[in-house]
């Protein structure tokens, strides 16, 4: 998955609770 990469890469950037609900917000949007 091209999407997943891509948020596990982001996902060390968004450590906190908010940026990990933003990433998996964007998950989302990247499955549909």
């Amino acid at each position: 998955k091209h999407c997943q990469s891509t948020t596990d890469r982001l996902r060390i950037l968004f450590t906190d609770v908010e940026g990990k609900g933003f990433l998996t917000k964007l998950n989302d949007m990247c499955e549909k």
